[in-house]
C-alpha cells in the first residue's frame, strides 16, 4: 500500500508539472501580454490609420505605428540599394517592413504581429490570433495569418512554406526578422 501511495503521489505531482507548463502557454495566448503589433502605415492616409486604431483598441493590442519612409520622404541613399526601375511606393512599404524587423530584433516581446494598414481583423480575430499561437511551433520565422485579397487558405492549418504569398499580416520571430534582415543587408541590389 505504501509503494501505491507514492506512486500516485509521484504521478500527481507530475501531472500538476505538466497542467502548469501546458498553461503558462494558455495564460499567455489569453492575455496576449508577449504580443506587440507593428503597423506599416502611409502617413497621409488618416482614415486608414483611424480604423487601424479603432481595431487594435477593439482587440487589446499593443501597438505602434511605422511612418519612417513614406514615398515622397524617400532619400538617394533610401533608394541607393535599389535598382532605377523600381516603384517608390513598394520601396517605401519594404523600408517600413525591414524597420519593423530591426525593431523586432531588440523589443522584449516573443510574439510580434506585422499589420499593413488596410488590414480589416476577423471580428473574432482575438480567438482566432489565440489558436494559431497554440499551433505555432517553436521554431517558427515567419506565420503568415492573412488571407491577402481573399485568396483561398487552408482553414486552421499550418503549413511549412519557403515563400509567402504577401505581407499583409505576419506573425515574425526574432529569428525570422533577423534573416531578412541578414539577407537584406548582403544584397547588392534589389529590384522590383
Amino acid at each position: 500500500m505504501g509503494n501505491n501511495y507514492v506512486a500516485v503521489l509521484l504521478l500527481s505531482a507530475l501531472l500538476i508539472i505538466y497542467v502548469l507548463y501546458c498553461n503558462s502557454k494558455i495564460n499567455f495566448i489569453s492575455n496576449i501580454d508577449d504580443l506587440y503589433t507593428y503597423v506599416a502605415h502611409y502617413t497621409p492616409l488618416t482614415d486608414r490609420k483611424a480604423f487601424m486604431i479603432k481595431q487594435l483598441n477593439k482587440n487589446k493590442l499593443k501597438y505602434e505605428f511605422m511612418t519612417d519612409y513614406d514615398r515622397e520622404n524617400l532619400t538617394k541613399n533610401d533608394l541607393s540599394t535599389f535598382t532605377k526601375d523600381v516603384i517608390l511606393t513598394e520601396v517605401s512599404v519594404f523600408l517600413k517592413h525591414i524597420n519593423i524587423l530591426y525593431k523586432i530584433l531588440y523589443n522584449p516581446y516573443q510574439y510580434n504581429l506585422v499589420l499593413e494598414d488596410d488590414v480589416v481583423l476577423a471580428k473574432d480575430f482575438n480567438v482566432k490570433l489565440r489558436k494559431v499561437l497554440q499551433k505555432l511551433p517553436d521554431d517558427y520565422d515567419i506565420m503568415c495569418i492573412g488571407n491577402c485579397d481573399n485568396m483561398p487558405i487552408p482553414k486552421e492549418e499550418i503549413i511549412r512554406a519557403d515563400r509567402t504569398r504577401c505581407c499583409d499580416s505576419m506573425l515574425i520571430s526574432k529569428n525570422g526578422a533577423y534573416k531578412i534582415i541578414n539577407n537584406f543587408t548582403n544584397t547588392k541590389k534589389l529590384i522590383s
